[in-house]
């Protein structure tokens, strides 16, 4: 009995007529009615397909089964069709595929909708931010045309009216990695880190943008060679790691009646050098403090402006000192060099 409430067969009334139209004698009247029924295979009673038409004859003398003889007769003056219920579980399985279909394409739907959204605010940033570059901010880089690509840093060393000294970041960070904003720092500040330097103009930088996210997706933007060679790459993000003023080495600077001087700029914000500390050297530095450091005006063509920082008497030592400044704000920075004369390196810490 359990067996048949899982499976087995069972049959389902189509149409019920007057027995009189299988009568062959038009003068009596056949009494009873003729009970048509699809008999159907089922899985938990319901019909997973048909089996054969039942056609039953109903009267005051019982049940009985037409002959195929009747059977034709009866087809001939009435139309009879499979139910489509007896494929019961065949249409719950198609509106189940279709079900889930749907909802993934919706779902499917949704996110892409959600996804180019997100880009073009992006894509409205990325522009906002552009007319506001800083030597503190860094571009990610997507090559464009790779199936798979975690991109470049490109780290801006100096902004003029026209155009943008940039040079590509050397990391080893994993896909993971790259978008935490503090790893990025120690790379940013050092001038180890960075390879392939190149001045871009404004114009080709806005063209790395693409404003289609479609286009994104299927790779059909071309992208504009930022670093030189064969290589295209698309703006992906423009991230500020923080404001605060910017110290850079010009690579000039000499000796001078006995005192050493080192041609520096701050492309950064403007600030005061309040403090100028030796760490391991004794080095006399001759600057006035506080010292105002503007932020320099930066051309191309005609390179810093800049300050000094003067070392008086200098023997040729070397020296490690560390820059202290502070902002309008009143916030804190600081600035390492090492080296000896004109054979140093300057790094934020």
């Amino acid at each position: 009995m359990f067996v048949r409430i899982i499976f087995g067969t069972y049959s389902v009334r189509i149409k019920e007529v007057d027995a009189d139209l299988i009568n062959s004698n038009p003068r009596e009247r056949r009494e009873g009615v003729i009970d048509v029924r699809q008999k159907c295979f089922h899985l938990f009673y319901i019909p997973v397909f048909p089996i054969k038409k039942l056609f039953l004859l109903k009267s005051e003398h019982g049940v009985s089964e037409l002959s195929s003889e009747q059977v034709v007769e009866l087809k001939k003056k009435i139309k009879l069709r499979t139910p489509f219920y007896s494929f019961g579980w065949i249409i719950i399985g198609l509106l189940s595929l279709l079900w889930s279909f749907t909802s993934y394409e919706w779902n499917r739907s949704a996110v892409e909708n959600r996804l180019s959204d997100d880009y073009e605010k992006q894509v409205a940033v990325n522009e906002e931010r552009l007319t506001k570059l800083d030597t503190t901010d860094y571009i990610k880089f997507m090559e464009t045309g790779w199936a798979e690509d975690n991109g470049v840093y490109g780290k801006i060393e100096f902004v003029s009216k026209d155009s943008v000294m940039i040079s590509k970041l050397v990391t080893d960070f994993s896909e993971k990695e790259q978008f935490i904003s503090h790893k990025v720092r120690s790379f940013y500040f050092s001038n180890e880190a960075a390879l392939k330097q190149n001045t871009v103009s404004i114009q080709d930088l806005q063209r790395t943008i693409c404003s289609s996210y479609d286009s994104v997706e299927n790779r059909s933007f071309k992208g504009v060679q930022i670093f030189g060679g064969n290589r295209f790459y698309r703006m992906e993000y423009v991230e500020r790691l923080d404001g605060g003023p910017s110290i850079k080495w010009q690579g000039t600077g000499g000796l001078s009646n006995g005192n050493l001087l080192i041609e520096l700029s701050n492309v950064g914000e403007r600030a005061k050098l309040v403090k100028i500390e030796n760490k391991g050297s004794n080095v006399h530095w001759k600057n006035s403090l506080p010292q105002v450091l503007e932020q320099d005006d930066i051309d191309v063509l005609s390179g810093y402006s800049g300050f000094n920082l003067v070392a008086e008497n200098y023997t040729n030592e070397v020296y490690h000192v560390i820059l202290h400044l502070e902002s309008e704000s009143g916030k804190t920075y600081a600035f390492e060099l090492k080296g000896q004369e004109l054979d140093l390196i300057v790094k934020r810490l």
